[in-house]
């Protein structure tokens, strides 16, 4: 069954879904915050069931689905049936950080060739040795913490291993932030990924006319990223 099946089969009106409360033209929008989105989805989802509808500013309507199948074959039609909605890619142009997760259309088939061949057996069995070490030290890290009987905030260690394993790959350079938490790239990194969210669920982009203090931070986030990569 295709996913235009399946949703024509459960076909309701756009109205007769159900939504969270929220404010008269902004809808739900003021309610999202960025680091917690995803907490906040499913927390409605407990609530009103899915699908349920959000309205996030004047002229952007979303609905919110929990239907695993049917989210996996959207994400096999896309980008052909589907894309990632008209938010992202302008903000991943912006902040010069457009790539696979962001482009559609033949941009998107053009990355996703050169992707997939990085990604190939032969490619992938000689990053073992880098993702081993690497591994190892994700593990002494949550040991030491373990043996100190220390609360570790596990979702900023994941953020460093990614940090390492994508550095070493991607650049040759591993910086080793699991046994370093002053590294800058990834302190940048903090700044750049809620700043993504937080453009892209924002209705007006206020910062192509004016930079307020966090804006001109990310400016300088991503100055730092880029010679960094460039390096």
């Amino acid at each position: 069954m295709s996913v235009h099946e399946v949703v024509e089969s459960t076909v309701r009106n756009w109205s007769d879904l159900p939504r969270p409360r929220g404010w008269p033209l902004l809808g739900q929008l003021p309610l999202l915050k960025p680091l917690r989105t995803h907490l906040q989805f499913e927390a409605w989802a407990r609530e009103l069931g899915t699908p349920y509808r959000l309205d996030l500013g004047p002229g952007l309507r979303a609905s919110v689905w929990n239907d695993f199948n049917l989210l996996q074959q959207v994400s096999r039609e896309r980008p052909h049936a589907f894309t990632r909605g008209v938010t992202l890619l302008p903000v991943f142009s912006e902040m010069g950080i457009n790539g696979l997760f962001s482009v559609e259309g033949q941009a998107w088939h053009a990355q996703r060739r050169l992707i997939m061949q990085a990604l190939s057996s032969t490619h992938v069995r000689g990053w073992f040795g880098i993702l081993h070490d690497i591994t190892l030290r994700f593990l002494r890290v949550c040991e030491r913490a373990a043996d100190a009987g220390t609360v570790v905030e596990m979702s900023g260690l994941l953020k460093r291993y990614t940090v390492d394993v994508t550095s070493a790959l991607a650049f040759g350079d591993d910086p080793r932030t699991l046994e370093n938490d002053d590294d800058p790239i990834q302190h940048e990194l903090e700044v750049i990924f809620p700043a993504v969210m937080r453009r892209a669920i924002n209705p007006v982009p206020y910062w192509r006319w004016f930079k307020l203090p966090a804006d001109r931070r990310l400016d300088r986030a991503l100055a730092r990223v880029h010679a960094y990569a460039r390096n």
